[in-house]
């Protein structure tokens, strides 16, 4: 006999993509919610995913030298 057990997502995730003020993709800026200790950095095109994000609203911070820091408050995570 197998059993198995099936679980919905309890997690969730932050994408996006950065660009200046120009519209050029930010390779390498560091994306990251310093209350979940949790980052990533931006890959050549400016792209960034964040994994495994537990449900809940967390304020995501950007980082990249030559930059000011930039704070996005109450960004929202969902299941799946």
């Amino acid at each position: 006999m197998i059993i198995t057990f099936l679980q919905g997502g309890t997690d969730g995730q932050i994408r996006g993509r950065i660009t200046n003020m120009q519209g050029e993709a930010m390779t390498a800026c560091q994306v990251f919610v310093e209350d979940l200790g949790i980052g990533t950095v931006a890959d050549m095109d400016g792209n960034y995913i964040l994994l495994n994000v537990p449900i809940g609203t967390y304020d995501v911070t950007f980082a990249m030298i030559g930059y000011r820091i930039q704070i996005y408050s109450d960004i929202s995570v969902i299941m799946d």
